[in-house]
């Protein structure tokens, strides 16, 4: 069975300030700056298939990002080169 440490007051302060310092971010709207770079999980090779989308078809990368995000936002699905609608729009004419 886990036994429970208290907290010391050192401890309980500086989680007072960290959740006080996030609320003024929450509240002045700003976002925290988060840094993406080349070697982000990920990114790398994302950067590359968009790079490769681009010049196959004579596009700029914004273009291709574009239209990724146009994809996204209505719902369309493509898997294997099908392209397919979510089963919420698959749903509205029944």
């Amino acid at each position: 069975m886990p036994t429970y440490t208290r907290k010391t007051i050192d401890q309980k302060i500086a989680d007072a300030k960290a959740k006080l310092k996030k609320l003024k971010t929450l509240k002045s709207g700003k976002t925290p700056a988060v840094a993406l770079t080349a070697q982000s999980e990920g990114m790398a090779q994302l950067l590359t298939e968009i790079t490769a989308v681009a010049a196959t078809h004579k596009t700029t990368i914004a273009e291709v990002i574009m239209a990724v995000a146009r994809i996204k936002k209505t719902g369309l699905k493509i898997e294997n080169t099908k392209q397919t609608r979510s089963k919420s729009f698959d749903m509205i004419g029944q």
